[in-house]
């Protein structure tokens, strides 16, 4: 029987458009790897269970706690970092954190900017506060612009340290980020990138992770890769920097050369 290929994270971590499984990044690694991917539903479309289009990091984090009782030592595991924006903000007092349809979920989902037609395009995911925060940003109270760096940081600690932990006691868990230094970016409508203030904890998150942080070459992060390939993106005129099946194959090479290099056998 194969060892298991586990993929956690958002979109990025999925099929989109014409491209399958078989030509997706993490289908590559498997096939390099003789690995079997956990977590697609053929009567899904082959989507994936693990990899949910807007999730953020503690529904990431959800997952990986749901199903890590499964792991074998010798399975792969590759957990995305989604992008930073997609924190969740306990408020109890907001209408925006309400999420559709279940009123007793009391954490929303952020959602990248870009996302305009939320409600229209994604129904089934949760309202997005980012018009409240970005609301908060113009403000003259410090205290308020402050809030949303605080809170970001806050996910992006909990989301290295559980990482950190989990590889303490899996040997072969690989992660990837999609922000890299950055707390956050946002794609402005001429194509170029808005980026927000820089991580301060980012350069002693990859020296502590080494070679479990899955690179690009000399590029650390998702977005500034995409960014300097823009022939890899799905939409290009639309701002939609999810991959097109040849960065999803030139991701799926970089990531299984790096795997194969650090694999533990136990």
């Amino acid at each position: 029987m194969k060892n298991k290929l586990w993929v956690y994270g958002c979109s990025y971590s999925d099929v989109w458009g014409d491209n399958t499984l078989e030509d997706s990044w993490f289908g590559i690694v498997a096939n390099n790897l003789n690995l079997s991917c956990i977590g697609w539903d053929e009567d899904k479309e082959g989507r994936s269970r693990y990899s949910i289009a807007g999730s953020g990091w503690l529904e990431t984090q959800q997952a990986i706690l749901n199903t890590a009782k499964d792991w074998n030592p010798q399975d792969v595991i590759i957990i995305e970092e989604p992008p930073r924006v997609r924190t969740k903000i306990f408020n109890l007092e907001s209408q925006y954190s309400q999420p559709h349809n279940d009123p007793n979920e009391i954490l929303s989902k952020m959602v990248p900017v870009d996302y305009t037609t939320i409600k229209h395009d994604y129904p089934n995911l949760y309202t997005s506060e980012y018009e409240v925060l970005e609301e908060w940003r113009k403000t003259e109270d410090r205290n308020d612009k402050n809030w949303v760096k605080v809170q970001e940081m806050l996910n992006f600690l909990q989301y290295r340290d559980t990482i950190l932990s989990l590889s303490n006691l899996h040997p072969n868990i690989w992660t990837w980020s999609n922000d890299g230094i950055h707390i956050n970016w946002y794609l402005q409508q001429d194509g170029t990138r808005r980026l927000d203030d820089e991580n301060p904890f980012w350069n002693e998150y990859k020296e502590r992770m080494g070679n479990r942080l899955l690179t690009f070459g000399d590029i650390d992060n998702y977005v500034e890769w995409m960014c300097e390939h823009p022939s890899y993106w799905q939409n290009i005129e639309h701002l939609d920097n999810h991959q097109n099946k040849e960065g999803h194959i030139s991701m799926g090479w970089w990531f299984s050369r790096q795997i194969k290099e650090n694999y533990q056998y136990i």
